[in-house]
């Protein structure tokens, strides 16, 4: 025995299209509120029919009616009720500055698109390649801040690619903006291997470590991205200068003072190399 169904995708389009009229006669009545007592009368007695038929063909359900009278309906509102310039400005501002809202919160909160701009990740990422990055697996996160609304952070594996801000650390040239509106701190793509509280050292090619609590960090013996590692001694030979006292400039490598050059009152400098 079978049993007719109703066509519920029909049903669907046909209420969306009575939503949609219905939508259309409520925006040409409050243009026509603020600005028709301005109209002439003949313009009003058009603007009068036009409401009576469409209200009434939305009440029937008569949709290609309705359809009809809309279009009319709008027609009048473009004629006689024009937007004026301050309006439409009002309205473009008002459309762009939601539109950014919703994409910052969008791309500061829930993915975003990066572009890896050198080879400090190879071979797991190459220059110039495109990544989508979701960002709620560890938590989520406060747009244009580097706090978080929620985290967890035994979310966070040790030897997996994360990326992370430079906010409130040495890094140079660290300073952008997001959408070129918004003050921001560069973001940069690297593999974790050490969590706060861990022990790193580097040994014969391989990372070796100690958690917060002295067991062993196999993950970075085991993992295959950590199979053959460089040595990198330093980034620029000539260090990162910096001038703690008048007399006195100081080389550092990866944050480290390395040397020092000292002043001496007959006017020549000292050098001195640190040894660890």
């Amino acid at each position: 025995m079978a049993c007719a169904l109703p066509n519920l995708s029909t049903k669907g389009t046909h209420m969306g299209k009575l939503g949609r009229l219905k939508k259309a006669l409520q925006h040409c009545w409050k243009q026509y509120r603020k600005r028709g007592k301005q109209l002439e009368k003949g313009a009003k007695q058009q603007f009068t029919e036009a409401f009576h038929e469409l209200e009434e063909a939305i009440t029937k359900r008569d949709v290609t009616r309705g359809k009809v009278w809309r279009e009319k309906l709008e027609d009048l509102c473009k004629t006689h009720i024009p937007r004026s310039w301050l309006r439409a400005t009002v309205e473009l501002v008002v459309a762009i500055a939601v539109a950014l809202a919703i994409a910052t919160v969008i791309r500061q909160s829930w993915f975003e698109l990066y572009e890896i701009p050198t080879g400090s990740m190879r071979p797991t990422f190459r220059e110039q390649d495109h990544l989508s990055v979701t960002k709620t697996p560890f938590g989520i996160n406060i747009p244009l801040e580097t706090e978080h609304f929620y985290f967890d952070p035994d979310l966070v594996q040790r030897g997996s690619v994360v990326i992370f801000s430079t906010d409130k650390m040495p890094v140079a040239d660290s300073d952008t903006t997001f959408f070129g509106i918004f003050p921001y701190k560069k973001r940069l793509v690297k593999r974790m291997i050490g969590k706060p509280g861990d022990t790193l050292y580097f040994y014969g090619g391989k990372i070796y470590g100690l958690d917060s609590e002295g067991n062993p960090i196999d993950i970075l013996l085991n993992e295959p991205s950590m199979a053959k590692l460089d040595h990198i001694p330093f980034i620029s030979f000539e260090g990162t200068p910096s001038q703690p006292k008048r007399d006195q400039i100081v080389f550092s490598q990866m944050n480290i003072p390395v040397g020092r050059l000292t002043r001496r009152p007959t006017g020549d400098w000292k050098a001195t190399v640190f040894q660890g």
